[in-house]
């Protein structure tokens, strides 16, 4: 063998070495997952190779206490470690914090058909529930038509996702599931409305409409557990350490039901890969100078399950600044729109600071106070200042359609390069000092006030079902009047014949019923909605008696003086870090304190289940409660469940005499 040949096979088997070796060792490393790159693809292939590794079937769509999830906070740790960025806690990056998630433990779909043959549909492949079911089990025929429905026939068959608030505004019985057509099966990582909603195909819905005569047993359980999850934070320090910048995202989403992978490439590998991007650049710039404040990078989890992670981080921080400046990115670089959308309450100035500075870029700009939920929501409900910086064309968020070709990587380059721009000039820009933020939140919160006193008159001269957009002192707002109060109890009966109401509790009569039910207009699209609409004109729809029920405030009060009793009926849980328990009658309840130091008890109350849905009681009365050694300076009487005919079995297993009467004297 010649030495050119040995040269040659010295080099194959380096080559093959060196292959296995950094195939072997990429668990934090991912190649591209297709060889024939567009040259779009090969130009932004920092921001490829991040949204295509976030959005592969080995990260599973990123659930939080997934193995998937477990694998994007072990990615971002290694980046921020490679950057050398100084952990903002401790001795490491990660921040541990407790949240809930869920869980699918089984699904089944079984058709049955009159000639004895069956078929089995498979789950998230033939059909998918589109916000979690905790417990279901039903074998019943089906029907497309309300009136059908009875103890027998349970299912209804819907043709699109428009016509469920036409089924959903008549009074279909309590036990309905309503299954649905779709082109991609969305998933919301959140308790299912009285209504379950399940997705199915379009084979699926010809099968079953060509086969009406047909049986369906389903049964699907999903389990709600607490865990343990990681936000992942790094740090550059500043000259001054009175004031922070906090550049977020999130980077969790909805995870992988059955065979339905839930990719989240807008929502949000879109904005992580920005963030990782961004954060690279700017520790770049700043190894050698420090900023102005200090800037922190912040990488949230459960955002989709109620931003829990980012809650957490807020309430853990708040104390260690003077002021806290938050600019979140979340669902940047959808192909086909090109308006970046800036959002955020009590962030007007920085808004503006932002939307100037982009403008300058020739980027389309539209801001909003308020409008999308995000991380930034966290800084704002804290009092801080919060962006969230992101995009209209949502509407494949939360499906299976949300995949890596919806992404414009090119966009996502031009935004990261000009939010460089800001963060390595002068961020006083936005950063106003604090003097001038309270001055600037008192005038505000006394025009919020002012804008708040108008719409509430118009919205009390509209009537049920009414709504529209009016200018409020320079301002449009979008009001709707979907509640209605009942001081006449006959009229309450002829709508709501069998709800049996305690009309006194103790010396407290009934006063006066109010009913809130749920918005029929889509929340992610009533901001284009709201550009259809006319200004200052009154539009109406029909929803007579809706059977949605948000909330049921029941008012008690007494001829002797001006305390009440407010019973607030609503789907919820109880769960506070300042409770005891109290045992009465071996039941349980949950006494929450105002603060740690269990000195001022604020409310009573109690977690139930009813029909496999959760919901919580608790309980208070307004003004000293007479006659007792031991009263309560305030005592509440809250319910909360949203079913309607779960109400009824909620009232009339609570004997709230004797529950008030045990409670004053404990």
């Amino acid at each position: 063998m010649n030495k050119f040949k040995k040269l040659f096979i010295i080099i194959i088997i380096f080559t093959l070495s060196t292959c296995c070796f950094l195939y072997k060792n990429s668990s934090n490393v991912k190649t591209l997952n297709k060889q024939n790159l567009t040259s779009e693809e090969k130009m932004y292939k920092q921001y490829y190779e991040v949204i295509s590794l976030l959005t592969s079937e080995d990260f599973g769509g990123r659930l939080p206490g997934s193995i998937g999830n477990k694998k994007t906070v072990k990615m971002i740790e290694t980046k921020f470690s490679s950057l050398d960025l100084k952990p903002l806690i401790g001795d490491n990056y990660l921040q541990e914090y407790n949240q809930s998630t869920f869980t699918n433990i089984n699904a089944s779909m079984n058709i049955f058909f009159p000639d004895g043959k069956s078929k089995k549909l498979h789950y998230g492949r033939d059909f998918l529930d589109r916000k979690v079911i905790l417990n279901l089990n039903t074998h019943s025929s089906i029907t497309d038509n309300i009136e059908d429905l009875n103890e027998n026939t349970k299912f209804l068959l819907a043709n699109e996702n428009g016509s469920l608030s036409e089924y959903i505004e008549n009074s279909i019985p309590e036990d309905t599931i309503i299954l649905v057509k779709s082109n991609y099966f969305t998933k919301l990582n959140r308790l299912s409305d009285k209504y379950p909603i399940i997705q199915i195909t379009e084979a699926v819905y010809d099968l079953l409409s060509n086969n009406s005569n047909c049986e369906i047993q389903m049964s699907l359980s999903t389990e709600k557990k607490n865990i343990v999850s990681n936000n992942v934070l790094g740090m550059i320090k500043g000259t001054t350490n009175n004031k922070a910048v906090v550049l977020s995202c999130h980077f969790d989403h909805v995870g992988t039901w059955g065979e339905s992978l839930f990719r989240g490439a807008i929502d949000n590998a879109s904005g992580t890969a920005l963030f990782l991007n961004l954060t690279e650049d700017l520790s770049n710039f700043y190894k050698t100078t420090k900023p102005a404040y200090d800037i922190i990078f912040a990488a949230f989890n459960g955002e989709e399950s109620g931003l829990q992670g980012s809650d957490y981080f807020v309430k853990n921080l708040s104390g260690e600044y003077e002021n806290i400046y938050n600019i979140n990115l979340d669902c940047i670089g959808i192909k086909g729109d090109d308006t970046l959308v800036l959002s955020g309450d009590n962030s007007m100035s920085m808004i503006n600071s932002l939307k100037s500075w982009l403008e300058k870029e020739s980027i389309d700009v539209n801001s909003i106070e308020g409008g999308f939920t995000s991380d930034h929501m966290s800084f704002t409900n804290a009092g801080f200042s919060g962006v969230n910086i992101g995009q209209y064309s949502v509407e494949s968020i939360h499906t299976t359609d949300d995949n890596i070709d919806k992404i414009d990587f090119k966009y996502i380059d031009n935004i990261k390069k000009i939010l460089y721009k800001i963060l390595t000039s002068n961020l006083s820009d936005f950063m106003k000092e604090n003097k001038e933020i309270k001055i600037a939140n008192s005038l505000k919160d006394e025009l919020k006030q002012k804008r708040l006193e108008e719409s509430t008159k118009i919205k009390s001269s509209l009537t049920l079902g009414e709504y529209g957009v009016f200018d409020i002192l320079g301002c449009k707002y979008f009001i709707e009047k979907n509640s209605i109060t009942y001081d006449d109890f006959n009229e309450f009966k002829e709508h709501y014949p069998n709800l049996i109401l305690n009309n006194t509790i103790n010396n407290y009569k009934l006063k006066d019923i109010s009913i809130d039910y749920y918005s029929p207009f889509d929340k992610s699209k009533k901001i284009e909605f709201m550009k259809s609409l006319e200004l200052n004109k009154i539009y109406s729809i029909d929803i007579d008696t809706p059977v949605i029920i948000k909330n049921i405030i029941l008012k008690y009060n007494t001829q002797k003086d001006d305390s009440y009793i407010e019973l607030i009926l609503n789907e919820g849980t109880i769960d506070s870090d300042n409770s005891k328990i109290l045992t009465i009658n071996k039941s349980d309840y949950i006494l929450t304190y105002s603060d740690k130091t269990f000195n001022y008890l604020f409310s009573i109350g109690k977690n139930i289940s009813i029909n496999s849905n959760e919901y919580a009681l608790t309980t208070q009365i307004k003004k000293p409660v007479v006659g007792s050694t031991n009263t309560l300076k305030e005592f509440v009487i809250t319910i909360t469940p949203s079913i309607q005919e779960d109400l009824l079995q909620l009232l009339e297993s609570i004997n709230f005499s004797q529950l008030t009467k045990n409670i004053i004297n404990n």
